[in-house]
């Protein structure tokens, strides 16, 4: 009677586990080779001449190409991207998800901004954020003028977002 309840008990324990993993995806691990995202956000608006960039540029060894007054930092994995023009960084790009199939290519794994995560989807966005200021692409792109945000979704789940300085 005994080995019957313990068995019972088990086969219950794996069910509910297997349904808790099948429902919900965990969010990855922070790689400590990611600067912050409050360090990220910082220089958007400011100048790609100052000695904080310069510091950051060189701890985080961030490649540059330019092309003529604008151009662009990244760092050799290309989790994220900084665009500047003339002086000024004005765009943020954090990848989310790998959009080509490459192994020296990876995605930023720290948190995102605006409260969102990896494994939210347009809707769950659309709560979060409220009702988009336009979408392209049938949802697959959309913007907030607002928050100087567009966000980009792959397979149903975000792919990138993208900040700006407005």
């Amino acid at each position: 009677m005994k080995q019957v309840n313990f068995s019972a008990l088990l086969l219950m324990a794996i069910f509910a586990v297997s349904c808790a993993t099948q429902s919900t995806i965990p969010e990855p691990a922070f790689n400590s080779k990611d600067p912050s995202l409050t360090r990220l956000m910082l220089f958007i608006g400011k100048s790609r001449q100052g000695s904080l960039f310069k510091k950051f540029q060189k701890k985080y060894d961030l490649f540059q190409k330019k092309y003529g007054k604008e151009g662009l930092f990244y760092p050799q994995d290309h989790a994220y991207t900084y665009s500047y023009y003339q002086n000024t960084i004005n765009k943020l790009v954090i990848s989310v998800q790998q959009t080509v199939q490459s192994s020296r290519l990876k995605t930023y794994t720290g948190p995102l901004p605006f409260h969102l995560y990896r494994r939210d989807t347009y809707e769950s966005v659309v709560k979060k954020l409220g009702k988009p200021s336009s979408t392209k692409l049938n949802n697959t792109i959309i913007d907030y003028a607002d928050k100087n945000l567009q966000i980009k979704f792959k397979n149903g789940t975000i792919a990138s977002i993208t900040v700006t300085s407005g």
